[in-house]
């Protein structure tokens, strides 16, 4: 059995490795990249980059030293880097080679005569393979999605309040019996509809719909009528009402002050959608964009092509009602690899990494880079850790829940592969402040108990023998090593982890539809208590299999809490639940960082001063569901040359205030 400390020599080994990778190449030869620009065409040459890696399966032996060559081939630049790793194991180990290949092409970006594009390449980590609102659980759908679609509100994570997008303002009842919302009336779809109540009252129908595979069914049930309407006792909700072209009024089932949170959802063209069965949306070629569909938004771009596993192509709309967009076109690329990525910044090839997974020694040197920005968000969001299927009756136990908590050195784990930024919560709920209890946040210590672990595994009468599959999304980079250290700290406690993964759609539909899983590794979940009753109410879809009738009766009390303190009261009486059955072991709530050019300007972020060290860094809180700035007065992005002044170059409190003003008028 291999020491403690054995594991953590292993563990910085494998860290340092990482970060040598991603910092330093040798470059055998490299020939000038060819790039055309005019007025009217920007070209640059597609480029192609294979990466082969060999993968170590362990089986317990002695101490090896392997030779890993990783061979990165760039065209028309070539490099080779070779490495030498160190690994401690118990008995033989099997080689197998495995060659990824990634493809990244650049495309040529036509511009009308006489026009400069201005053209922003943000990096996508995951495929996204459709933009459908229903059933989305890819951040990047939300990114992509929210450039094309408007909502009637979005949130302002700088001032922790929501502000008004496709409605121009709302009026909420006194006693929250309903809210009214009051339209823009220059607001268009992109092929030139305008968008109206109706829109809005067929958009949320459908979103109540459960035959759409809607995740927000329960989150808007507090909607008068919304019940029967998802029940099929009725043909349309009866809370949605429409009082003309340009105002709708929702009317609440019982007082309420949940909705205003639960109402920024994408609104969809009724004329285009409304004659398609609602089981049939969710998989519509609107919202895949391939074989003549395209999605069609009343957003501050368009869209204009989909290249599957390559990128989304986004041209700006000229009359959108907040005022044209800054940026003329923005490619969503993807690039799954974080050193692919790291270099394709460098080399000015791509603007942006939104949830870049470098790891920290490559953020501190693009926070050391003047030609970079570093902004973050969150700290108090989801994060990474292992849920249990309580439909499979020999991991249901709460004690092997446990096991897990005190096998992990979650403090470890978040000082070695978050620079120690990562916020260590003890339930999955913790928004808002006040539901985990200080009795609750010393439950289980960060720095685990082996021991503890393995004692609770023998009073639950577990096999030691028996392999537990971790089902994983399609994780690259860093997390991979990261994902190797749990595993050491999960098997010395006696629990034989295997991870497994898949691609991103693949392993949402067996954790959120079909359940064939025992455990699975999720990346995040929503953490406050009015995000819960899609995970755990047993009429929704209950990933995990834990509904009862107490906790029903808790969700759905839910939205008819009128303050936060009552929010915070049924969030406690849940809460004891979590902090003993353990439905999800949580890891971290890591910060969010955004590595961008120094020439991309962020409404609210604007040029923040950088910080040494990024424990230093400023971030902003997350708000309304919204964690991501890229999602915040998107259409006020900015691309300048470097070096030069922005009109909103200050800080990021006056860069929002100019932008607002911007789009409310004077």
């Amino acid at each position: 059995m291999v020491k403690k400390s054995g594991i953590l020599l292993a563990i910085a080994a494998a860290v340092a490795l990482v970060a040598a990778i991603a910092c330093t190449r040798e470059v055998v030869k490299e020939v000038p990249v060819t790039k055309v620009v005019t007025e009217t065409v920007v070209k640059e040459v597609p480029k192609e980059v294979v990466v082969e890696k060999e993968v170590i399966k362990e089986v317990p032996v002695e101490v090896v030293v392997e030779k890993e060559v990783v061979r990165e081939v760039e065209v028309p630049v070539e490099r080779v880097v070779t490495k030498e790793v160190v690994r401690e194991v118990e008995k033989p180990v099997i080689v197998e080679k495995e060659v990824v290949r990634e493809v990244t092409t650049v495309v040529e970006v036509p511009v009308s005569e006489g026009d400069v594009a201005k053209v922003l390449n943000l990096r996508a980590s995951s495929a996204v393979t459709k933009l459908s609102p229903y059933t989305a659980v890819s951040g990047y759908v939300g990114l992509i999605g929210n450039h094309i679609f408007s909502r009637l509100l979005i949130a302002d994570p700088h001032d922790q309040k929501f502000i008004p997008e496709l409605a121009e303002r709302w009026e909420t009842a006194e006693d929250g019996s309903s809210v009214t919302f009051y339209l823009r009336k220059n607001a268009f779809f992109h092929d030139g509809e305008q968008v109206t109540a109706d829109d809005i009252k067929w958009s949320f129908e459908s979103y109540m719909d459960p035959k759409t595979k809607s995740r927000a069914v329960q989150s808007l049930s507090m909607v008068k009528g919304a019940d029967a309407f998802a029940e099929g006792t009725a043909d349309s909700v009866e809370g949605i009402v429409v009082v003309d072209d340009y105002t709708v009024r929702f009317d609440m089932a019982f007082p309420t002050g949940q909705f205003i949170p639960a109402a920024g959802r994408n609104i969809l063209p009724e004329h285009i959608l409304g004659s398609i069965p609602p089981e049939d949306l969710d998989d519509h070629d609107f919202f895949i964009g391939l074989s003549g569909g395209k999605p069609i938004g009343s957003g501050a771009w368009q869209f204009v092509k989909h290249e599957p596993d390559q990128f989304h192509e986004l041209l700006a709309v000229d009359d959108y009602f907040l005022g044209k967009a800054k940026i003329d076109r923005v490619f969503v690329h993807l690039i799954s690899s974080p050193d692919t990525a790291q270099i394709a910044m460098q080399k000015g090839e791509i603007d942006a990494s939104r949830r870049g997974g470098f790891t920290p020694e490559v953020n501190e040197s693009f926070l050391a880079d003047p030609r970079f920005v570093i902004a973050a968000t969150g700290r108090r969001n989801n994060g990474g850790g292992y849920s249990f299927n309580f439909r499979t009756d020999w991991i249901r136990d709460a004690r092997i829940h446990q096991a897990h908590i005190w096998a992990l050195n979650r403090k470890q784990l978040v000082d070695t592969f978050e620079g120690g930024l990562g916020y260590i919560h003890n339930t999955s709920l913790f928004v808002p402040t006040g539901v985990e209890t200080p009795e609750m946040m010393a439950r289980y210590t960060p720095e685990g108990d082996s021991a503890k672990a393995r004692q609770l595994l023998e009073e639950a009468g577990w096999d030691f023998d028996r392999e537990i599959t971790e089902k994983a999304p399609g994780y690259s980079g860093p997390i991979l090593v990261q994902l190797a250290a749990e595993q050491q700290m999960l098997n010395d406690a006696g629990l034989k982890v295997n991870f497994e993964t898949m691609e991103t759609p693949v392993w949402a539909a067996v954790y959120y539809e079909n359940y064939n899983y025992d455990s699975v590794r999720v990346g995040g979940w929503g953490g406050a208590v009015t995000s819960q009753n899609y995970y755990f109410h047993s009429a929704n879809t209950d990933a995990m299999g834990y509904a009862t009738p107490e906790l029903d009766a808790l969700l759905d009390a839910v939205p008819r809490a009128l303050t936060n303190q009552e929010l915070v009261d049924i969030g406690i009486k849940i809460n004891e639940m979590f902090i003993e059955d353990l439905p999800i072991v949580v890891i971290s709530s890591p910060l969010r960082l955004y590595t961008y050019g120094a020439h991309v300007w962020v409404p609210g972020f604007g040029r923040r001063p950088q910080p040494n060290q990024l424990k230093d860094i400023e971030f902003t809180p997350e708000f309304g569901g919204q964690r991501d700035s890229w999602e915040y007065l998107m259409h006020q992005t900015d691309v300048v040359e470097f070096g030069t002044t922005h009109p909103l170059n200050e800080t990021g409190p006056l860069a929002k205030q100019i932008a607002m003003q911007q789009m409310m008028g004077p």
